[in-house]
């Protein structure tokens, strides 16, 4: 018998509580959200993530990056803005390696990052963006995060 797959949309609407078992979801989709929510909402929501997946189960993420406009121009995007590392902070290992040492963090994501360019980049030697990437703003425009529960 095969198992069902399931998966959860966040939205704006449900971002602030999820109504979901734990344990109980393969794949979450949260696109575009987490920008929208303050700081303090921004780490419920992870942890609320990390109750409601099974093992191994995946959240998947996008968000504007920090070098980009988008991430700054939006009058309803809370601040701060997105980078890799605040993602890493939910990563067990990370944490001992940096000495960060959060007491209520319980969660331990692995993390895959990929990213969002302006479209004249993706044309260009991967030397040349990943030059630009580090330099330039407005390269990146957002960062697409995988986090995996372990």
């Amino acid at each position: 018998m095969k198992k069902k797959f399931t998966k959860l949309e966040i939205t704006l609407k449900n971002a602030k509580k999820l109504s979901v078992k734990t344990a109980s979801v393969d794949e979450i989709s949260c696109m575009q959200i987490l920008q929208f929510l303050t700081i303090e909402e921004r780490i419920r929501l992870i942890e609320e993530f990390y109750r409601v997946l099974k093992p191994d189960g995946k959240a998947v993420i996008s968000v504007p990056y920090w070098t980009s406009m988008k991430a700054v121009s939006d009058p309803f995007v809370k601040w701060p803005p997105f980078h890799e590392t605040f993602f890493c902070h939910f990563n067990k290992k990370w944490r001992e390696e940096n000495k960060i040492t959060h007491p209520s963090f319980k969660i331990n994501f692995e993390y895959i990052f990929g990213y969002g360019m302006d479209g004249m980049w993706n044309l260009k030697a991967e030397e040349a963006r990943s030059f630009a990437a580090r330099h330039y703003l407005n390269v990146i425009f957002d960062l697409h995060v995988t986090l995996i529960k372990k």
